[in-house]
């Protein structure tokens, strides 16, 4: 009943989908001061690549975000960082995502006793050891260590 209204609801405001633009507006809107980090909710609500958001992305995505197993909220956040699309995260798009994720949330809080907060560029430098790129395995690895890179997906 509530998922029809809802439904009904983005009908009669937004069409059929939003727009790239739509959403990106939206997303400021909603208090989401730093680009990067609307740019990289866009491309995980975005799952078909076509450049709209759609009722059913929007639902699929919000859902993840309040309901999710940790399973499903990792995966979103790796989509969130894999800007390009291509199941690797580079190091300049991550470092651009954590800056914008640590000007909204402030610093990171990490697993490890000697230095429990860490800047935007430590958290970087600690994901990625000193290489370009990390895949899927080892960024889910990490996050899962460090559940604060993947902010407000409420991982436990």
């Amino acid at each position: 009943q509530e998922l029809l209204f809802l439904r009904d609801q983005w009908y009669n405001d937004c069409g059929s989908y939003l727009t790239c633009e739509q959403f990106l507006i939206a997303a400021e809107a909603c208090g989401i001061r730093s680009e990067a980090v609307r740019y990289m909710l866009l491309n995980a609500f975005d799952t078909d690549g076509d450049d709209k958001i759609t009722f059913f992305e929007f639902a699929q995505a919000t859902s993840v975000m309040t309901r999710g197993t940790n399973d499903e909220k990792l995966s979103f956040a790796f989509r969130m960082y894999d800007v390009r699309r291509c199941n690797t995260i580079f190091y300049t798009d991550a470092l651009q995502i954590l800056k914008g994720l640590e000007r909204s949330f402030g610093a990171f809080t990490i697993n490890d006793a000697d230095r429990p907060t860490l800047s935007a560029s430590e958290v970087a430098e600690r994901m990625f050891k000193g290489a370009r790129l990390v895949n899927r395995t080892e960024f889910l690895s990490f996050v899962r260590m460090n559940p604060s890179v993947a902010q407000g997906l409420e991982l436990s």
